[in-house]
């Protein structure tokens, strides 16, 4: 069974005979909808608005068209205004005109409404003249706790508004770094309705539904869609919580937290059993384990099992590291920047959390459901309508491919590390064999990936992903480093292309007439299908590591390195090698892929599989550069959206 964030009890009693039925050719199935029923009329906390789940959602129960289903969703939180209004007032004895604005709602189907309604607004006010603004997000402890940066830019923008929040979880609130003016508590029940509208705020703006209709967008990213307002950089985002009304726990060991609850969902819910046994490690690692969830083993001091919230707070603001689910508790700790370890299965916490330094994803990128919360809208489960994913395949997505041991590894991996966490990139941390992934590190040279002497590109020919478009690999790639040593060199020139697969560079050198050029390359296969595809070079290219000075010879009028100097694990060295090994007046042509590393996004598909042992910006390359004695003679960014650079000794 599915369930979506109905509450983090242990124990719930419901008569499941109530939520079975028969569909038309007698088969039975499973109505989740009226499991909720039955929460809801308890008063379960953390429930489910009733117009999400309830079978009797008149709307939709009946109708099986899946074109009308479709249509249907698109008008989930429809605005009940789509117009702005104006009103002539009297004020001072001056008439005065009053405009209302429409809702800027969240569901992505009325983005254009709200970007026309933006427009109007622009057009029309000085941000400087809105004095009441009205944001609302109705549940969801981490959901509403990732409005705090949206309050925080709304202040910037318009500095002399009042900000109200509207939500059912009020709690959160006070411990905001950047607060609303004034808070107001509604039921869980308005996710779906446009609450705001009735309300006198100038600007209003329900981030209910944003980041549920849009795929592979991050929740801050999809708030500030509906704001209209922009971050600087990654770091912009990050929640920033106010510690003044936090008490911290007195401890005589350090304190590690635990929280395990998944929020009812399968997927997200690791075993009871497998969070013991990292409980005995941190506790043999001297620390002080809390849990504060509802679902705590038996190896932790009852006092802080189901604590009340601000407890909750304290004992995250106390730790040194939380071990759990994407949750609550996880937000909490990462605006309290504690360093995480989120075993993750149904949801995606690179888009639920926007600080992502110094945490570890432990997961299995490989299910079929992993991330399956926030891969999907709403769907029709039997007569009724849920966010609840289908649960058909793989209900735990993942989860039970991850084991205590994993975990363990990654507790150990962040808590002996000396150089600062950026992010785990795609994949379990622990698994790089099974499971892509790889996490990065801060260093004076960008960031650099955990294990420097690991090349997953080591183990299958390259080559083969460009073989059989060999001339469009050249013009999107080579062109440059082409038309450079052709103007900048005679045929008789000494030049070594350093990483050069199966020699295409060289090949085409060699049929203008280039008769003194050589290649070397790590990779054997490469190597050996250029040999067969290229004959009339297989003399001229090797298997050979440029992290040994001998491979670069001596005497170089030109060396090239085309995406490779980001694929070392020395590039310092590397580059002190090739430097030492030129002529008087050589250059080196490097071709290297440069990262706005505050804003890296690490489901970039240009990282690949974990290659990239450095990712490098435009800082972090002058550094080595400059450590390596080389100068840069010109710089020009290429087509193919990589940085080129012709560098000169010192």
């Amino acid at each position: 069974m599915s369930i979506d964030e109905i509450c983090h009890l242990s124990s719930i009693e419901t008569d499941w005979n109530k939520c079975l039925r028969e569909d038309k050719q007698g088969n039975p199935y499973f109505v989740s909808g009226f499991v909720h029923e039955q929460w809801l009329e308890k008063n379960y906390r953390g429930s489910i608005p009733k117009e999400i789940t309830l079978v009797n959602w008149v709307k939709v129960n009946k109708d099986s068209n899946s074109d009308a289903f479709e249509n249907y969703k698109k008008t989930l939180g429809t605005p009940k205004m789509l117009q702005p209004t104006e009103e002539n007032k009297l004020i001072d004895g001056e008439i005065v005109i009053e405009r209302k604005w429409p809702t800027m709602v969240g569901n992505k189907s009325f983005m254009e409404h709200n970007k026309t309604t933006m427009r109007l607004i622009s057009q029309t006010e000085n941000p400087e003249d809105i004095k009441s603004i009205a944001v609302k997000r109705t549940m969801g402890m981490g959901d509403v706790l990732l409005v705090e940066p949206i309050i925080r830019k709304l202040k910037q923008k318009y500095t002399n508004a009042s900000i109200t929040l509207y939500t059912a979880k009020p709690d959160i609130v006070k411990y905001f770094g950047s607060k609303p003016d004034s808070v107001e508590t509604i039921s869980d029940t308005e996710l779906l309705s446009d609450y705001l509208s009735e309300k006198d705020e100038t600007l209003r703006f329900d981030l209910d539904i944003s980041y549920e209709s849009r795929e592979n967008v991050s929740f801050v990213d999809a708030y500030a869609e509906i704001c209209d307002i922009e971050f600087e950089n990654q770091q912009d985002k990050h929640v920033s919580i106010d510690r003044s009304n936090i008490k911290n726990i007195e401890s005589e060991k350090p304190i590690a937290v635990v929280c395990g609850d998944g929020s009812g969902w399968a997927g997200k819910t690791w075993p009871i059993s497998y969070y013991e046994e990292v409980i005995e490690h941190l506790q043999g690692l001297g620390y002080n384990v809390i849990e504060t969830g509802h679902l705590p083993t038996n190896s932790t001091s009852k006092e802080y099992h189901g604590c009340d919230f601000d407890t909750m707070v304290s004992c995250l603001s106390s730790a040194e590291i939380y071990v759990g689910a994407d949750n609550g508790p996880m937000h909490i700790a990462r605006g309290l920047d504690v360093p995480c370890v989120v075993v993750a299965g149904a949801a995606l916490p690179y888009y639920t959390n926007p600080n992502r330094k110094n945490i570890y994803y432990v997961e299995d990128t490989q299910s079929e459901n992993y991330g399956i919360k926030h891969r999907f809208f709403i769907r029709k489960d039997g007569d009724s309508l849920s966010f609840v994913p289908p649960d058909d395949v793989d209900p735990r997505c993942g989860l039970d491919n991850i084991s205590p041991s994993m975990v363990i590894n990654a507790v150990d991996k962040l808590l002996s590390q000396d150089n600062k966490f950026s992010f785990n990139m795609s994949g379990s941390i622990v698994r790089k064999d099974v499971i892509e992934g790889f996490a990065y590190f801060e260093t004076d040279y960008g960031l650099v990936r955990e294990n420097k002497f690991y090349h997953p590109d080591q183990r299958v020919d390259l080559s083969q992903y460009y073989e059989d478009s060999v001339d469009q690999y050249f013009d999107d790639y080579l062109t440059d480093t082409f038309d450079f040593i052709t103007s900048n060199s005679n045929k008789d020139s000494k030049i070594i292309d350093v990483g050069c697969n199966m020699g295409i560079l060289l090949n085409r050198l060699d049929t203008q007439g280039y008769t003194n050029t050589s290649g070397i390359d790590i990779n054997t296969s490469s190597i050996r299908k250029g040999k067969i595809t290229y004959p009339n070079i297989s003399e001229k290219i090797e298997v050979q590591d440029c992290n040994v000075s001998e491979s670069f010879g001596s005497d170089n009028e030109i060396i090239v390195f085309n995406d490779l100097i980001s694929k070392i694990h020395d590039p310092v060295g590397v580059l002190q090698n090739a430097n030492a090994s030129l002529k008087e007046n050589g250059k080196i042509f490097l071709s290297v892929e440069l990262f706005d590393i505050s804003y890296i996004d690490q489901k970039d598909e240009r990282l690949s599989i974990g290659e990239n042992i450095y990712i490098f910006d435009e800082e972090s390359i002058a550094r080595v550069f400059e450590k390596a004695g080389l100068v840069v003679d010109n710089r020009q960014d290429a087509k193919s959206g990589f940085t080129n650079y012709i560098l000169k000794r010192g």
